[in-house]
């Protein structure tokens, strides 16, 4: 009976282990895709800005500050209507959304 139960309690606690540390990975998978994917934003929230001080006015779309435009991303930029300001910003799961908006500048989820 000793033997069934160290049996039993080693699978337990293999599978909890296994369990925990699929978590931790899937997890710090995510976190760094959001960072990597802000840093991406940013770099395009500079470029956006460097073209507003050489030309006096935001950019169209990505492709006309020589970017790739993609209705697929994984990076979205648009232009508010009265052209002043603009929002960057990326999926992070289905329905949600990280977003820079330039008139408060900053990151925000939505």
């Amino acid at each position: 009976m000793k033997k069934q139960s160290w049996f039993v309690t080693s699978f337990v606690i293999s599978f909890c282990l296994f369990f925990l540390v699929s978590i931790y990975l899937s997890w710090s998978g995510a976190f760094w895709r959001l960072d990597s994917r802000i840093a991406q934003g940013n770099i395009i929230i500079g470029q956006v800005e460097e073209f507003k001080r050489l030309y006096g006015r935001l950019p169209e779309n990505l492709a006309e500050m020589g970017l790739r435009d993609s209705e697929d991303g994984p990076i979205y930029y648009v232009r508010s209507r009265d052209g002043q300001n603009y929002i960057v910003s990326f999926g992070t799961a289905l329905g949600e959304s990280t977003t820079y908006r330039s008139e408060v500048k900053e990151w925000r989820d939505y």
